[in-house]
């Protein structure tokens, strides 16, 4: 069964349905996966693109806001301010100033990043402001404070202030001539506006850190240490994890060369990759469904293929070990109903074919006995019979009642009960009869040893008359050319698992092509073959009947010279007193 069962049709679909679809599984996991993480880089790319995007609008503006000025501080009105004022008529001098005040005002309107813009003229002492400064529209300047402005203007090209305000300076000419200072002055609220409107969710947060920290404009609600947001890499732009309040953000790093400044978004994991969570939910769904269904289809073909062939191969096991009575009931109508029942006919068929033939080997194993009961070797009776004339005549009384005594046992247990199987005991002793009998006929030619028979092996059962007709055979044709120095050797030895009895001579009459075609036919009785059921023939086939095992008799050359007979009976058989006549000794 073990053999059965690694070979197993049912493990063999099984491995087959493994192998169909195990590779789709596993083309369709990777084409998932491979989608999910194409989803991702896309997600992060858009988002990467609209970050830069957005910088890059605002640094623009910011440079749209600088042209304009430039373009302001080169105008012919704002150059004879700034160099010559006292050239002016009043009137003239009040309208540039007048114009100087439109512009400033339209600049600041233009753009919703310039909350105001002042000019400071070194030749007028005076600060020019658009409209909006809470101040007025002008104020007065000393000489040391625009020269400190003007230094510090040129140092730093864009300051910032502890109120969160961005302060861009411009700067013509130089103190010892004609010169202005632009200053303009950034809305951080319309900044923190804009950038609030890139978010696209309540995790999604932005800072908008100044190069040397001085300055931040973010909308993160809850504490924070703005050392996180140093990137890994000095480069920018950036994109990379962060850890922020406990949880994982992707931070996107930009530069802001316009005001000299770092602009970071971050945005929650969860709330950028929401919808892979749910294909990841989804692809552990699908392989859940997957694996319950492998498992129903592994139960349902368990019991719809492996358990009814099991009950199939465990009825044949049963045949195979002699249980003819095996019958496999199956309510079900299917192709295995159709098995089940020419198994069902088969079993009960070979069970009547097998009583059949049992009964036919036991009447041809009674008749070839009585076959063999019947060949009394007339030469034998006669011979003895003279002998013991012979023995009367000579006055040996004692030997003659020896002899009539010896004949009596002979002929009793060749005639009395038809019994087919006998104690080794009896057959051994019916054999030393027959040997001592002829031994006294060939008195000074032939010698015959016995071995004692074991007590262990008096019980076992074997067929009867086996032994007699084999040692009969060598006194009839082994010693035909031999005047003297005949021998009969027979040896008896008993082991726990059988019994083996040899019988060797030293008879020269057995040539090679005999033994040679003597070896053959027993073969041939082996397999069935051999009709003719005579003297050795006989016996060999009705032990291998009796035993089920064709080496139960062989025959080779003895060390004697002659021949040599084996016989192994298994004790275990014989001491139940069982045989199975239907035994195939092939």
């Amino acid at each position: 069964m073990k053999n059965r069962k690694h070979g197993s049709i049912y493990n063999r679909l099984l491995i087959l349905f493994s192998l169909t679809v195990i590779p789709f599984i596993l083309i369709g996991t990777w084409i998932l996966l491979t989608l999910i993480n194409q989803y991702r880089n896309q997600v992060l790319t858009i988002e990467y693109t609209k970050t830069q995007n957005a910088v890059e609008q605002f640094d623009n503006s910011i440079d749209d806001i600088f042209e304009s000025c430039h373009y302001l501080l080169g105008q012919s009105d704002i150059l004879k301010l700034s160099n010559a004022p006292d050239q002016f008529s009043m009137a003239d001098q009040i309208s540039s100033v007048h114009n100087l005040y439109e512009q400033l005002t339209n600049i600041a309107s233009a753009n919703s990043y310039a909350e105001y813009l002042r000019i400071y003229i070194r030749k007028m002492n005076r600060v020019f402001n658009s409209t909006g400064y809470p101040q007025g529209s002008f104020q007065d300047i000393t000489s040391e404070d625009y020269l400190n402005l003007f230094e510090s203007a040129q140092n730093e090209h864009v300051q910032y202030s502890m109120e969160n305000q961005i302060s861009i300076f411009i700067t013509t000419g130089s103190p010892a001539s004609g010169s202005s200072v632009l200053e303009i002055l950034l809305s951080a609220k319309s900044i923190k506006e804009y950038f609030s409107s890139l978010t696209v969710g309540s995790d999604d947060y932005f800072l908008l850190k100044s190069n040397d920290g001085t300055f931040m404009i973010h909308n993160i609600p809850f504490a924070y240490d703005d050392h996180v947001f140093e990137p890994a890499e000095s480069t920018l732009p950036y994109t990379g994890e962060i850890s922020l309040n406990g949880d994982s953000y992707l931070l996107f790093a930009e530069d802001v060369p316009s005001i000299k400044c770092t602009f970071y978004r971050v945005i929650s994991k969860d709330l950028l990759f929401a919808p892979l969570q749910f294909m990841t939910l989804y692809l552990c769904i699908f392989f859940l469904i997957i694996f319950i269904g492998v498992i129903c289809f592994f139960v349902i073909a368990r019991h719809m293929i492996h358990t009814p062939i099991t009950r199939l191969v465990t009825g044949l096991s049963e045949i195979e070990s002699g249980n003819y009575d095996v019958q496999i009931s199956y309510h079900k109508k299917n192709e295995f109903s159709y098995l089940y029942h020419g198994f069902n006919m088969m079993a009960a068929n070979l069970k009547s074919e097998i009583e059949q033939n049992y009964q036919n080997r036991l009447l041809l194993q009674q008749a070839e006995l009585k076959q063999l009961q019947a060949q009394i070797n007339p030469h034998f009776l006669y011979n003895s019979f003279f002998m013991l004339q012979r023995t009367i005549q000579a006055g040996l009384n004692d030997e003659a009642v020896e002899i009539t005594s010896m004949l009596g046992k002979y002929f009793q247990y060749i005639t009395r009960n038809s019994k087919d199987f006998v104690n080794l005991t009896d057959e051994y002793m019916h054999a030393r009869i027959y040997s001592q009998i002829q031994g006294l006929r060939f008195e000074g030619r032939i010698r015959v040893s016995f071995d004692d028979l074991p007590e262990s092996c008096e019980w076992v059962k074997v067929p009867k008359l086996i032994l007699q007709p084999l040692i009969e055979n060598t006194f009839q044709y082994a010693f035909n050319d031999m005047i003297t120095g005949g021998i009969v050797r027979v040896q008896i030895s008993c082991t726990d698992a059988e019994v083996q009895i040899s019988i060797d001579d030293n008879g020269n009459a057995l040539n090679e092509k005999a033994l040679k075609e003597l070896i053959q036919r027993t073969e041939q009785v082996k397999n069935g073959l051999q009709t003719e059921m005579h003297g050795m023939l006989n016996i060999c086939r009705r032990l291998c009947i009796f035993t089920g095992n064709r080496n139960s008799f062989s025959i080779q050359r003895s060390d004697l010279g002659g021949l040599s007979i084996c016989l192994s009976i298994p004790i275990i058989a014989t001491k139940e007193d069982t045989h199975d006549p239907n035994a195939d000794c092939r």
